[in-house]
């Protein structure tokens, strides 16, 4: 059963991505069987597993991941309470169903994935699959070969998803794994393919023309000064190298990649100057629209309009002279504010805080006994820069890369809907929660 959970696990963080993003019709029903897959085998999996006599106690970290549940929990009853409240039944509960998958996925992790290798093959899942989409965007950016479909403009990166601002929204989520891999793993051949693998990814992310990079950028932060503070004088100046490698290779790729339809100079004034004509419209576009969902939001501030109707409830706010069509919200948590309510939303806003919030304690308090652990290896002569890493390393390692995905991607839901309309997106966020999850309680369960 743990296979049956374990591989459905890793088709789910495949296929997703690859489907289109996982909106159509077909590729949403595939996703769903394979959560009941593996719901059913876990199902089987509780009832003919022996129990114990002697149960431990819950833990600091169990309890932790309790109210984690706990509040996921409340935000899922809101969201079946305001769709049976709905003005559009049918579609609120489709969004349900879509909702049910993402939170089923967590609690499989959560609850399933409980060593060190199956938490490195469900990252080297996201990884490869990132690789595959990465090399693909290259391939449709320079014309070599389009095989998806895509909504946004040509020389715009999209992969196999859509929409550019959603694919950026998935590498905003999985970069920083590699990223974290690279700065935090120890020396060895692996170490090129990370740098190569968040290169590929930095530079289709800045290629996508999305808010997302902006995003990334920003979550990187706390993982850069993660990393400095630990560092010794080598390690930090290769940190600081590598904080203006990743900024030059997101803003040197915009310069030096070629005109688009949109950007047409390649001198860095005039190309700058274009980008930033550019993304005013952009930016306060969303502002004027966020000003205009808010009459929404409080003519209907307790349960909303019902979980995925806002593209027919927002037609009665519309402003007369707007002539856009304006599907969802661009901004995660007006949508769901819009939709769920005042209610829905602030369960999910305790929850996403807990989670980054139990996520660093847990990663710093278990940085500072990896510290004790590297001092005392240091002073082995068998420990050398090619040493194998420790599962402690790996662990914290994932985490780390897990946390900034997490926060990058409620980063980006400023400006964006990936969590509430795109479900590949949406899946692999609760996926990364799951993942930090589980990472940290294997690091203190061996410490």
């Amino acid at each position: 059963m743990n296979i049956f959970i374990e591989s459905s696990l890793i088709f789910l963080l495949v296929f997703t991505p690859i489907a289109l993003g996982t909106v159509q019709p077909w590729s949403i029903f595939i996703m769903r069987i394979a959560v009941v897959i593996a719901l059913l085998a876990w199902l089987i999996k509780i009832l003919f597993q022996p129990t114990t006599k002697n149960q431990k106690p819950v833990t600091n970290l169990e309890h932790r991941t309790l109210n984690i549940e706990l509040f996921l929990l409340l935000f899922l009853f809101t969201v079946l309470i305001s769709s049976f409240t709905s003005i559009y039944k049918e579609e609120s509960f489709e969004t349900f169903a879509n909702l049910i998958s993402y939170a089923c996925v967590f609690f499989l992790i959560t609850y399933n994935i409980k060593s060190e290798k199956q938490i490195k093959r469900l990252t080297a899942a996201i990884l490869t699959t990132s690789l595959i989409v990465g090399i693909y965007g290259l391939l449709q950016y320079f014309n070599i070969l389009r095989l998806t479909p895509s909504i946004t403009i040509p020389r715009r990166i999209s992969s196999t998803y859509y929409n550019s601002n959603h694919y950026a929204g998935y590498l905003a989520m999985v970069a920083p794994l590699p990223v974290a891999l690279f700065l935090f793993s120890p020396l060895s051949w692996k170490t090129p393919l990370f740098a190569a693998l968040s290169i590929l990814l930095i530079i289709n992310l800045a290629l996508s023309y999305s808010w997302g990079s902006v995003a990334f950028g920003i979550a990187l932060i706390p993982l850069i000064v993660m990393r400095v503070k630990r560092a010794k004088r080598k390690v930090l100046a290769a940190s600081i190298i590598l904080s203006i490698f990743i900024f030059l290779a997101i803003f040197g790729a915009l310069i030096m990649l070629g005109p688009t339809p949109q950007l047409t100079q390649n001198t860095y004034q005039a190309r700058y100057a274009q980008m930033a004509k550019i993304a005013h419209p952009s930016l306060f576009g969303r502002l004027f629209m966020y000003k205009n969902e808010l009459p929404l939001i409080l003519a209907h501030p307790i349960l909303g309009t019902g979980p995925g109707t806002f593209i027919y409830a927002f037609t009665q706010f519309r402003p007369l002279h707007l002539n856009l069509f304006w599907n969802y919200a661009h901004n995660d948590y007006l949508q769901i504010a819009s939709e769920v309510g005042l209610v829905g939303l602030t369960f999910f806003l305790i929850f996403v805080t807990i989670t980054l919030v139990k996520g660093l304690s847990s990663i710093r308090s278990i940085s500072a006994l990896n510290e004790i652990n590297e001092s005392n290896l240091a002073q082995d002569k068998r420990r050398t820069k090619h040493t194998k890493p420790t599962s402690h390393e790996i662990n914290e390692t994932i985490a780390i890369g897990a946390w900034t995905g997490i926060l990058s991607a409620l980063l980006h839901s400023l400006l964006d809907g990936n969590l509430s309309v795109v479900p590949a997106n949406a899946l692999h966020f609760y996926s990364l929660i799951g993942l930090l999850i589980v990472s940290t309680k294997l690091m203190r369960k061996e410490g």
